[in-house]
């Protein structure tokens, strides 16, 4: 009841506050975050029950914050959740737990326990979603747009897609057995796709 309450909560947040769908953040991607903790969590028989809601709602309030800001977001999510957990009966070791979960997707990402494993390839599983070249264009966009990045050409934003894809690991096995391999493929699409323009 406290999760369904929570998340009802939260996704309402997340429309208010991501009007425009068509970047990468978003309430779309919250969701598919959270979906992802959720599966590896099923992976993982040490999760408890407990410890895989926490990580539900630090996904889904993790980038709650990047419509204010771009860099340091992630505090503004701790800020969030410090404000408005309380009143769902979240005790203050619980959402002491939910803060450092969200801090540990601030990249690059360098977990330290299991739990800020799962939720930073939890934050990565577009990767491995199907619908990766969509995902790309749409944080192309948003890096353009919001973030003042400029791409030239075509050949350059493969060639950054390609250093941050090959400088990126994953960490739990469920996510090196499922998102590793597709990551690989992509991998070599791009630089065949380098190879072919060069």
């Amino acid at each position: 009841m406290r999760l369904q309450k929570t998340r009802q909560f939260i996704i309402e947040k997340l429309h208010h506050r991501f009007v425009d769908s068509t970047y990468y953040h978003g309430v779309s991607h919250s969701l598919e975050v959270e979906e992802a903790c959720i599966d590896i969590c099923k992976s993982e028989l040490s999760i408890s029950k407990n410890d895989a809601e926490l990580l539900q709602i630090a996904a889904l309030s993790h980038d709650i914050g990047h419509s204010e800001k771009k860099c340091g977001h992630e505090q503004l999510g701790c800020n969030f959740i410090t404000k408005n957990l309380p009143v769902y009966g979240y005790s203050d070791k619980e959402i002491e737990l939910i803060r450092r979960l969200i801090l540990a997707t601030k990249f690059p990402h360098e977990p330290k326990t299991k739990l800020e494993e799962i939720i930073c390839d939890a934050d990565l599983s577009y990767i491995a979603s199907g619908s990766y070249h969509d995902q790309a264009d749409r944080l192309r966009k948003e890096l353009t747009e919001l973030f003042d990045h400029k791409f030239d050409s075509n050949i350059e934003w493969l060639k950054y897609q390609l250093d941050f894809l090959k400088n990126h690991k994953f960490f739990t096995e469920y996510a090196m057995n499922y998102f590793e391999p597709v990551k690989k493929t992509i991998i070599s699409d791009i630089e065949e796709k380098l190879n072919s323009n060069s």
